[in-house]
C-alpha cells in the first residue's frame, strides 16, 4: 500500500526467490516490484512477502520477471553469484 521505496541486503538468493533484512518487516503476503541489480542487469521483478521474522527480515517469492530478467539471474547463479544491489518496492 505504499509507493516509498526500500533499499534493503538480500542475505539469500535463488531463482524463485529472495530474503531480505529488515528490522521492521512487511506483513505477509503483501505484493511488491523489486529492482534488483545483478552486476550491469536491472532486474524487475513482482513479487510478494510469503514470511515475517520480526527485526529480522522477509522471505519474498518471485512470482514474474519481465524481459529477460529471469535468464540473467539463472545465469548469475550458475556462475556462483558477485555483487548485487537491490530494491524492492512496494506496490
Amino acid at each position: 500500500g505504499s509507493d516509498v521505496p526500500y533499499r534493503l541486503q538480500t542475505t539469500d538468493i535463488s531463482q524463485g526467490g529472495c530474503y531480505v533484512e529488515m528490522a521492521i518487516p512487511l506483513e505477509a503476503g503483501a505484493a511488491l516490484e523489486i529492482i534488483l541489480w545483478i552486476n550491469e542487469h536491472r532486474l524487475q521483478i513482482t513479487g510478494r512477502v510469503v514470511t515475517r521474522h520480526p527485526q529480522f527480515g522477509n522471505g519474498i517469492e518471485f512470482t514474474r520477471f519481465h524481459e529477460d530478467g529471469e535468464r540473467h539471474l539463472e545465469a548469475f547463479l550458475k556462475d556462483g553469484g558477485g555483487d548485487l544491489r537491490r530494491t524492492p518496492l512496494p506496490i
